[in-house]
């Protein structure tokens, strides 16, 4: 069963030289060495609406004995370190990682067709993180792919993936949109066709924050 890692990464300090240097760093030396090791790396983006200076990366394995396998050769790889440190020098970049499970409402086949259909240009997406309420993961998800199916059907965004945190924060759903109509379309309005829908899914899972998301360069989904 695929197991998928959501990573993000937090650069100090806060400036466009530094993200650039680091954007640099990532391609040309962490991206390659990820990939020698078996990391599927699914989709990078820089992260804003939140904590500045942060990226998210989604990095899917086979099967756990595999995601474990190649974290473990990752770690012992010291190829290309002084290179990597000397690109990082002033840099601070502070990782953390959560282990995700796609929720059954959102196959994987959707984030597949996806990455097989790029658009002529870059994609803007939003990544929504809802706290599931204690108990509400049974209502929670089935409401979610109702709301996905929803408002898919209206063409205001197009559902990309949706998955429950399995180690890391408890009670943790989220669900990434492309939005072609930028990311006011993800906004509650009146005339959502999912108008009916979400007050159910606001008592199973009451809060929720919004970022925005755009594909950095070497993102497989641009």
């Amino acid at each position: 069963m695929p197991v998928l890692l959501e990573i993000t990464h937090r650069v100090r300090p806060i400036t466009a030289s530094t993200w650039a240097r680091y954007v640099e760093f990532y391609g040309e030396k962490a991206v390659p060495r990820m990939t020698r090791h078996g990391f599927d790396l699914l989709a990078a983006f820089k992260r804003s609406g939140g904590i500045a200076g942060e990226d998210i990366l989604l990095v899917r394995f086979d099967d756990w004995g595999q995601a474990e396998r190649s974290i473990k050769d990752l770690f012992r790889d010291q190829s290309g370190a002084a290179d990597s440190a000397k690109m990082l020098a002033g840099i601070t970049v502070i990782e953390s990682a959560k282990l995700v499970r796609v929720v059954r409402q959102a196959t994987e086949d959707r984030f597949d067709r996806a990455l097989a259909e790029p658009p002529a240009q870059p994609r803007r997406f939003v990544q929504a993180v809802l706290e599931v309420a204690p108990g509400g993961q049974r209502d929670a998800f089935p409401l979610l792919g109702d709301w996905a199916a929803a408002v898919a059907g209206a063409g205001i965004v197009q559902p990309i993936l949706a998955y429950e945190t399995t180690m890391g924060p408890a009670n943790e759903l989220t669900d990434i949109w492309a939005a072609p109509a930028g990311a006011e379309a993800v906004l509650e309005r009146p005339a959502d066709p999912g108008e009916t829908i979400l007050p159910q899914l606001r008592r199973a899972a009451p809060e929720e924050r919004l970022y925005h998301l755009d594909p950095l360069p070497y993102s497989p989904l641009r």
